[in-house]
């Protein structure tokens, strides 16, 4: 039987419906490895008022389920975007090119105020940027929006604070909460990704193989593990490559611990009789006890198995 991932759509939909502000839901990386084009008829069930793509290609695998949606690009543009899409400007440069563009277009400025990776970050460019804008009556400057480096109170503290110093225009969208600070009291529009994703997603896998060895006989690789004992080993079809780390999954409510090095596509389970090939072996879920940081890590990780929705 096949390793797969479980949605459950129905808790992924509440979990956007209850946060109390706008959404502009982060579907980039084909919506963190869970299938974009799968879930866009659920998403559209919520209330999600953008869709935000890292690159414009990503739009494009998935453009004919959102030609009507409002989409957000965070990277620089390169080339003219369909109607629907807003472009960033994360500098000058940015600004010259879509002042070249005769169609309407709607941008968003990006401000760097800590990660230091895409955005404007002196305030003598946001106005060189905003005074070039506003040139142009084509251009409807919509948003603005920072990324949030940290949950630490201080940090986000001094990076809003640096934030309102570019709030010297009448943005209609002002984005800067993240899935890591759903509930933070700022601005028009929470941007989240992980988050939807928690107490929604499990990932489920089945023995391959079943093997008895004896005392002192190993596991694996590298004689890592030594049987203390006459044991019954399972194989499961995740490996490393896989992205499977666990140190121990779970079947029929009980703990089992991973044993062995992790191969490329198999790992080794410590098990009993209790457990046959037909038995659901819970690898990973997305729990109330765990962070949005390994929520994202793990949804990445196993974002190759096939993936299953449960309405």
């Amino acid at each position: 039987m096949n390793s797969y991932i479980l949605i459950d759509t129905f808790q992924m939909i509440k979990n956007i419906n209850k946060i109390n502000k706008k959404v502009m839901l982060v579907v980039k990386s084909d919506a963190y490895g869970m299938g974009l084009n799968n879930l866009i008829k659920y998403f559209k069930k919520s209330k999600v008022d953008f869709y935000c793509f890292n690159r414009y290609s990503e739009y494009l695998n998935t453009k004919d389920y959102l030609k009507d949606e409002k989409i957000l690009i965070f990277e620089s543009p390169g080339c003219i975007y369909n109607k629907n899409i807003r472009y960033t400007i994360n500098n000058y440069k940015d600004a010259l090119f879509v002042s070249s563009i005769k169609e309407e277009v709607y941008v968003h400025i990006q401000i760097d105020t800590k990660m230091n990776r895409l955005g404007i970050k002196d305030i003598k460019e946001f106005n060189k940027v905003m005074n070039l804008l506003k040139q142009h009556s084509n251009i409807i400057i919509e948003g603005i929006y920072t990324h949030l480096i940290s949950r630490d109170k201080d940090i986000i503290n001094c990076q809003i604070e640096r934030f309102k110093e570019f709030l010297i225009y009448p943005f209609e969208v002002i984005h800067v909460a993240s899935s890591s600070n759903i509930d933070l009291d700022f601005g028009t529009h929470v941007r989240v990704g992980a988050y939807i994703y928690l107490n929604a997603v499990k990932v489920i896998s089945h023995l391959e193989n079943i093997i008895e060895i004896d005392k002192k006989e190993s596991v694996g690789y590298n004689n890592n593990y030594i049987a203390l004992n006459k044991e019954l080993i399972g194989v499961i079809p995740l490996g490393y490559y896989e992205g499977f780390s666990e140190e121990y999954i779970y079947a029929n409510g009980l703990k089992y611990q991973v044993i062995g090095d992790i191969c490329m596509n198999h790992s080794f389970i410590k098990i009993d009789n209790k457990i046959n090939k037909y038995t659901d072996l819970l690898i990973w879920s997305s729990c109330d006890k765990i962070g949005i940081e390994e929520i994202h890590r793990k949804l990445i990780g196993y974002r190759g198995l096939t993936k299953k929705y449960k309405e």
